[in-house]
């Protein structure tokens, strides 16, 4: 490839001028990588910074000039004159991604040719690490957080069989996670270069004929007959999952060849075998086993079917269930949450109207129907002075009621229990007083129900007790929780009541029932005290 110099656009083939502007290139030399940084291309995406280089292309992180926005730009190395194949499957990765729409797959924003021949590209721009990375940094992820990646991924690969798109070389390093900012982790799925697509519904997605992949996750059909199926993604999913749930694939060697012959021929470790200190059920174990099963008829037949199985598997442990409706992340049975929806859900209300005229939305008869809040760190106040502060946050309530929250601002009312009819106005109650007490200096601690309505619903505690420590919604590892809490001085009982209160994995803790209940009353109850 050759840049010109005038005009600053990529040129395939060993051109004597740009066709473009028409200046000279016999002295230009060769580039590519980092040379085509601050290049141009489509007139509308400026490549940045090189984050890739294949055997393929080049990737890019790029910034769509018009919108300001960033942006991944993946360019082809070679010409279609020079290697048609690869540009027909630069061009199948294209279609393989526009016909998803999914959120745990990368969005594909363009692609085309360039003037000078150039086959770009376009998808949106991921912040985050790659899975291989994550693994290599991370080592063995609790098993929490495994699932929840797992699950995810479970997720955007249905969503591609369901558009007749089979993946073909589904791998950690071609799964992106992002770290929210609650903490958690958001999946999406890249790469899908050498996908098959297949027709119309009804018709099979087997695929024959030269199949590429990674060695360390193809399937043993693809191996031998170069064949690839829905069973082939499932296949490459059950590695994935033995590598997250051990912290190891199930088959290494240095030698490609040997890894191909390992995977074709050999039975993998059990899972239980593999990893005694977690405890996995055999339920578990045998869903790994028939992922992994040599045959592809004797794999799981569908995601769904996977998904159903891991379910079954997963309840047995006590600890995580899969059935997050609103992203359908593993939850814990405990809490009914899952980490992204249970530590940081916090929806934004539509306004209520204000409150009702006819009767107060406050009063002693039963607990408060929506946010909570606790008032914390009494001051001295005047009580007019505290009265007008009331009436100035745009509270709209009477004299009556004023006079209750001042009462409870200033201790003499030790609880503040608002009851009405929804859109009554009790969360503009509660924002208005909230928004008071912080004008004067109190810490307001802000808690939300259980939206999942579980058995144990732990999750106002988590908020409360994250809020006290300085953590935030939940911390992100049990380091970080002790650390937060070494000034506490908490006896051993009483941690492990908090890593449990938090899902996090504490060797020695309970796992479920009645003394899980009790350890995480002991640690919330240490931080409170």
């Amino acid at each position: 490839m050759k840049l010109c110099t005038s005009c600053h656009h990529g040129l395939l083939g060993t051109p004597q001028q740009c066709p473009l502007c028409g200046t000279g290139l016999d002295e230009q030399d060769e580039v590519g990588g980092d040379d085509l940084v601050g290049m141009v291309v489509a007139d509308k995406y400026q490549l940045v910074q090189l984050v890739g280089d294949g055997a393929m292309g080049w990737v890019y992180r790029g910034v769509h000039q018009t919108l300001d926005r960033s942006v991944a730009v993946k360019l082809l190395k070679t010409s279609a004159e020079a290697q048609p194949e690869q540009v027909i499957r630069f061009e199948q990765e294209a279609r393989a991604i526009s016909r998803l729409n999914h959120p745990h797959i990368v969005s594909v924003i363009d692609f085309g040719q360039s003037p000078g021949g150039l086959f770009y590209l376009v998808t949106e721009f991921i912040v985050g690490h790659t899975l291989a990375e994550l693994l290599y940094d991370s080592g063995r992820l609790p098993v929490g957080r495994a699932l929840g990646i797992f699950h995810q991924l479970l997720a955007g690969v249905e969503e591609a069989h369901s558009a007749r798109v089979i993946h073909c070389d589904l791998k950690p390093d071609n799964m992106v996670v992002t770290p929210l900012r609650s903490g958690d982790d958001f999946v999406k799925i890249l790469d899908f270069g050498i996908a098959a697509v297949g027709g119309a519904p009804g018709v099979s997605l087997a695929t024959d004929g030269p199949v590429m992949g990674t060695p360390g996750y193809m399937a043993p059909e693809t191996i031998t007959a170069g064949k690839a199926t829905e069973e082939s993604d499932i296949y490459a999913l059950g590695v994935v999952l033995f590598e997250l749930l051990v912290g190891e694939p199930p088959f290494e060697h240095a030698m490609p060849m040997v890894l191909l012959a390992m995977h074709a021929n050999e039975t993998p470790v059990p899972l239980r075998k593999a990893a005694p200190d977690r405890r996995y059920p055999e339920a578990l174990e045998q869903v790994l086993d028939r992922a992994l099963a040599k045959k592809p008829e004797d794999r799981f037949a569908s995601i769904a079917e996977l998904r159903a199985a891991l379910q079954d598997g997963v309840n047995q442990m006590g600890r995580v269930d899969l059935d997050c409706q609103s992203c359908t992340r593993p939850t814990d049975p405990d809490t009914g949450l899952c980490n992204l929806h249970g530590s940081s859900w916090n929806p934004t209300p539509s306004s209520p109207p204000p409150p009702s005229s006819s009767g107060p939305p406050f009063s002693s008869e039963r607990p408060a129907d929506g946010t909570s809040r606790t008032l914390v760190g009494p001051v001295a106040l005047d009580r007019d002075s505290l009265r007008r502060r009331v009436f100035t946050t745009g509270m709209v309530c009477r004299d009556s009621e004023a006079a209750q929250l001042v009462n409870y601002l200033l201790g003499d009312q030790p609880l503040l229990e608002l009851t009405g009819e929804p859109g009554a106005g009790q969360t503009v109650v509660l924002d208005a007083l909230g928004a008071t007490a912080e004008s004067l200096d109190f810490r307001v601690l802000r808690m939300t129900p259980d939206h999942r309505l579980s058995a144990r619903p732990w999750y106002p505690a988590r908020r409360l007790i994250g809020q006290l420590l300085g953590c935030g919604p939940t911390p992100a590892t049990k380091r970080s929780l002790t650390e937060v809490a070494e000034p506490l001085q908490l006896s051993t009982d009483q941690l492990q009541g908090l890593t449990a209160l938090f899902g996090l994995s504490s060797a020695g803790a309970p796992e479920q029932g009645v003394e899980l209940a009790r350890a995480i009353r002991r640690g919330t109850a240490a931080v409170l005290a």
